[in-house]
């Protein structure tokens, strides 16, 4: 198996054609271990900085996190995988995640308290992309309360992932302690009643009527229709006998996230935001330690002219430029003239390239860094 960067290194590449090779990658390492289901990708959005699987979801923007995770979805169904998107909703914090054991039973797990505002801006939009652009065959369930019920007992969020958005695949609860009242969770929208356990769920709770007969053809057919619509039935997994997918190619591929010179933001994700004027090392959480303007990006996505000085900070597409900070830092001069770097080599021989004086080297062909060049 290939160890793939996280997601957020992902994320800061803003490329969704690299979202689709990742996801293709990922499908067809699950195949060759003997899974069509893929637990992911996760598009919880990142809140609060010490969530635990804040590395496993793509930042903090949900237009950009549903594009890319939309873009991955699609490349893992494609393959003949069905993805199942995680984690829905409002799982942000790490404390009180599930509960805490104790010898009278399990505590009640964090509750998340979200305006409506909030839900439909920010945790919403992802999860809406990657269902109805995406075409995701499943959405995993949260372990936390959200607004004071668990959200795999949530009618009105499972309603409104089904019903209003119009998808046709099937709710699975995160693994144990996910479900506290099974029969409430399956009369709420829940389908699986659990990962690799039922969660409490019986065949009893459907003959006796506490589950409808209506409820039961539903869950069928939203499995049903996850099988098809990935193509399950006419591509079984291999054999153990296939050649496994991982591999030198495999690995040069999951490698790419990590190269500097694809994190900029000039793909088809790409809007007009103050995000964009962040520079190389711009990524979901925000412009690089070294991104101090003297003011607030304006609503265009430029940075405003430095005070003091005659040069802008406007990016050209696909340039990767810092802030100006004086002779020779990378700024683009105004004045409708070319956008130029102002770029030089740090030393003779150097592949790197240096931006301003005592800056450091910035790869410009990915060769790393030589030994003696000068520090960051």
């Amino acid at each position: 198996m290939t160890a793939f960067p996280a997601s957020l290194a992902l994320a800061a590449t803003f490329d969704e054609g690299l979202a689709a090779e990742y996801g293709t990658a990922v499908a067809e390492e699950a195949r060759d271990t003997g899974a069509n289901v893929l637990l992911g990708p996760a598009v919880d959005i990142a809140r609060a900085p010490l969530g635990g699987r804040l590395p496993e979801a793509l930042g903090e923007d949900p237009y950009l996190t549903g594009r890319l995770a939309a873009a991955e979805v699609r490349a893992i169904q494609d393959g003949h995988v069905i993805a199942m998107v995680k984690h829905f909703v409002g799982n942000n914090a790490e404390t009180g995640r599930t509960g805490y054991a104790t010898s009278s039973g399990r505590t009640p797990a964090v509750n998340t308290v979200v305006s409506e505002r909030a839900l439909q801006e920010l945790y919403y939009p992802p999860f809406k992309a990657v269902v109805q652009r995406g075409r995701a065959g499943s959405v995993m369930g949260s372990y936390n309360r959200l607004n004071g019920v668990y959200a795999c007992q949530h009618s009105d969020i499972l309603r409104m992932l089904k019903d209003e958005w119009g998808w046709e695949g099937f709710v699975a609860p995160d693994f144990r302690h996910a479900v506290r009242d099974p029969v409430a969770a399956a009369n709420a929208g829940l389908d699986i009643p659990g990962l690799a356990v039922t969660e409490g769920r019986t065949a009893e709770d459907f003959t006796t009527g506490a589950i409808p007969a209506e409820r039961l053809d539903e869950i069928v057919r939203r499995i049903l229709f996850a099988i098809f619509d990935a193509g399950l039935d006419e591509h079984p997994v291999p054999d153990a006998g296939r050649r496994p997918a991982a591999g030198p190619c495999q690995h040069a591929r999951a490698r790419r996230p990590g190269d500097p010179d694809r994190h900029r933001w000039d793909g088809p994700a790409a809007r007009p935001r103050p995000a964009a004027a962040a520079g190389r090392r711009a990524g979901p959480l925000g412009g690089g330690a070294r991104h101090r303007p003297r003011r607030r990006p304006v609503g265009d996505g430029r940075l405003p002219v430095r005070a003091g000085g005659s040069r802008s900070s406007a990016h050209a597409p696909g340039r990767h430029r810092r802030p100006g900070r004086g002779r020779g830092s990378g700024c683009v001069r105004p004045g409708g003239r070319s956008a130029t770097p102002l770029l030089r080599s740090c030393r003779p021989g150097c592949s790197l390239r240096r931006v301003g004086r005592g800056r450091g080297c910035w790869a410009s062909t990915g060769t790393p860094r030589p030994p003696t060049a000068s520090r960051p």
